[in-house]
């Protein structure tokens, strides 16, 4: 299942652009007793959007890189994090 914002607004604040997080947690079922999930955020800052994919691996510190996706182990199996610009936020 993919928690999706479909009316979140994807135009710019202020001119800045805006970006979508998106996570998907791929695990084996039997042993964590769910399928998995996945999430997109709601279109936001690129500040805004790099303190959630901080978050969602699991520290506090922004990621040192831009590099738009990230992988990290979850129990029973893998976290993949992407960073992409929103959809008409250019």
């Amino acid at each position: 299942m993919i928690a999706e914002h479909p009316d979140a607004s994807a135009r710019p604040v202020g001119g800045e652009p805006l970006y979508v997080v998106r996570v998907r947690d791929r695990v084996e079922e039997r042993i964590v007793g769910h399928p998995g999930g996945a999430y997109a955020s709601p279109p936001q800052s690129h500040d805004s959007a790099l303190a959630l994919v901080a978050l969602l691996l699991g520290g506090s510190e922004r990621p040192a890189s831009d590099a738009g996706a990230w992988t990290r182990a979850v129990p029973g199996g893998q976290r993949t994090i992407t960073l992409a610009p929103a959809a008409g936020g250019d």
